[in-house]
């Protein structure tokens, strides 16, 4: 099958890890047929600004403005439920911090006098992203303020490296609900060289942000070094085809 912009999903990716993808086997740009941002339905989506789903050992720290006695940090069980006095077994995960704020507070009422209350993320496990590539120091970055734009990510990593960065043909990876991971590409450059009021891009817990440099002479050398080696787990078996509507 030939290769066409509706069944390449990062490139040769998948073709140098080995996965039997018909039409991704040589592919001389490794962006070009990728979608862009906001072009596709295809692409999962879920970041925003309103504050990102607790998870299973995620620690939070609840206050109490009238009750400070109670105030405590708690973690997070695996089975995403937290334990507090006067309100026992309540489902945190899969909540934001303002939604378990709201649900403490309606159960609390029922016992407790004026329960003004505030859920703080204290520290996450899950809240981070991925960032590699042309960027000056590369690795893991974790989400404190409960929302991480793309651009915000990038300058976290200490910035891109300006003589080598495509910033045009940033790819972005996140894992959908069908398991699987997706793949675009996003124009950082009209955000952050252009400063044209352009929208960035809110990430999800767990993305990959990966810059690419300019000149790629060896997309699977690129591959290698920018993502094998700075991605935790086993590459991208499984990557999923994301298409262009």
């Amino acid at each position: 099958m030939k290769a066409t912009p509706t069944n390449l999903c990062l490139l040769a990716l998948v073709a140098t890890l080995g996965c039997s993808v018909s039409g991704c086997r040589s592919v001389g740009d490794r962006a070009e047929s990728l979608p862009l941002y906001g072009t596709t339905t295809a692409f999962p989506t879920g970041g925003s600004g309103g504050g990102f789903e607790i998870s299973p050992g995620d620690e939070l720290e609840i206050r109490f403005v009238n009750h400070p006695e109670f105030d405590r940090s708690i973690l997070i069980r695996p089975d995403g439920r937290l334990s507090i006095p006067f309100a026992e077994e309540v489902l945190a995960a899969g909540l934001t911090v303002a939604e378990l704020d709201k649900e403490l507070t309606k159960r609390l009422a029922k016992d407790l006098k004026d329960p003004d209350l505030t859920v703080v993320l204290k520290s996450s496990r899950s809240q981070v992203v991925f960032v590699g590539g042309e960027v000056k120091n590369p690795g893991m970055r974790e989400i404190e303020s409960g929302s991480l734009t793309l651009g915000q990510a990038v300058m976290m990593a200490g910035g891109y490296i300006r003589d080598t960065a495509n910033l045009d043909e940033v790819v972005l990876v996140r894992r959908g609900a069908d398991g699987f991971r997706h793949a675009c590409k996003v124009d950082l450059g009209t955000l952050l060289v252009d400063g044209r009021a352009v929208e960035d891009v809110f990430l999800c817990p767990q993305d990959i942000v990966i810059v690419p440099p300019r000149d790629i002479v060896d997309v699977n050398d690129w591959i290698d070094r920018y993502i094998n080696r700075n991605i935790p787990g086993r590459g991208f078996f499984g990557v999923n085809l994301t298409s262009v509507n």
